[in-house]
């Protein structure tokens, strides 16, 4: 039979690996999230540098959704809005918006090797949890029916 011990012990690993599960999914979706932000900073930046060479007056086509599109005349090809935070845009050459979105990006990237690293710290952590589980539940079954070990071994 199991004494109290072993069983708060099993216990508690299964509590510490179900916290560890939930840190890693969140993790994960943290890294996605981060994903879909440089990649929205990285068309901005295309976006950028296609503009740079199109004189004023020019037609274009302006993204309104996913597959829809409206005609639009280009102004001022030199200065675009960026936004700053806090729903506030300012106004930019496009040289120094381009700059700001590289940053953006070099920011986003970091910060997402930080998240990976902890992630992969969660996932050994997880792992060796999970196999510390496995050695103290064969342990314990080992002590409750050593019979039970000499039959497998047959």
């Amino acid at each position: 039979m199991s004494t109290p011990s072993n069983q708060m012990s099993l216990d508690e690993i299964l509590r510490q690996i179900q916290y560890y599960e939930q840190q890693a999914e969140n993790l994960e979706q943290q890294v996605r999230s981060l994903d879909q932000i440089v990649m929205q900073y990285t068309l901005v930046k295309q976006t950028f540098q296609e503009i740079s060479p199109v004189s004023a007056g020019n037609e274009i086509l302006i993204p309104i959704g996913p597959t829809a599109f409206m005609k639009g005349t280009i102004s001022d090809t030199e200065k675009v809005l960026v936004g700053v935070g806090a729903d506030v845009l300012i106004e930019q050459p496009i040289s120094v918006a381009l700059e700001m979105m590289t940053e953006k990006i070099a920011e986003f990237n970091e910060i997402r090797t930080n998240i990976v690293t902890q992630y992969t710290k969660t996932a050994e952590a997880l792992t060796m949890l999970k196999r510390s589980f496995e050695l103290q539940q064969q342990q314990q079954s080992q002590q409750q029916d050593p019979m039970n070990l000499n039959r497998l071994a047959d």
